[in-house]
């Protein structure tokens, strides 16, 4: 899959430009999504919300291109 691919459904999910953070190699893509949605939130929470949107929108070949995606607030970034 190409991270554009996922960039594309991220963005459709809300996400700005600024937020993804998103790497690609060998085929396979993973990255930081940073977004105030996630305060408040467990990282459980977060994790759940967003693999669930990308269950809907993706089929299942890409979403197994997608290594790992972690949810971190802007604060949680800065610290």
């Amino acid at each position: 899959m190409d991270q554009l691919r996922l960039k594309s459904v991220l963005l459709e999910l809300g996400y700005t430009e600024d937020e993804l953070r998103l790497d690609q190699a060998e085929g396979k893509v993973g990255g930081v999504v940073v977004s105030r949605r996630f305060a408040g939130r467990s990282q459980e929470q977060r994790q759940e919300d967003l693999w669930s949107a990308l269950e809907e929108r993706m089929n299942p070949e890409e979403l197994q291109d997608i290594v790992a995606l972690m949810t971190m607030t802007p604060e949680e970034i800065a610290a």
